[in-house]
């Protein structure tokens, strides 16, 4: 296996970037929230964003393309983690 195999999907193209899902278009509508003044939003937004994105990650790790978005989705995951962990402590 070459590395330029990891950018591959099952018919041989390269993939390394697509067309949003809907958990990113819903996690960019949710960080725009968090420049709203009202008092409890900000902490919804973040905490919204954060499971929109560990949900788009778990589809990637299970479901990507390519190793490359697979991958992607492992590393976005474990950084939504623990920011969820710091956050809590």
């Amino acid at each position: 296996m070459k590395f330029s195999d990891i950018f591959k999907d099952a018919d041989g193209n390269v993939v390394i970037g697509q067309k949003p899902n809907w958990p990113i278009y819903a996690a960019v509508g949710l960080w725009a929230l968090r420049f709203i003044p009202l008092d409890g939003l900000r902490p919804v937004s973040i905490w919204g964003v954060r499971i929109v994105m560990l949900y788009w990650a778990y589809l990637e790790i299970v479901s990507g393309v390519n190793t490359f978005r697979r991958i992607l989705g492992l590393l976005a995951a474990l950084y939504f983690i623990y920011t969820a962990v710091r956050d809590l402590m």
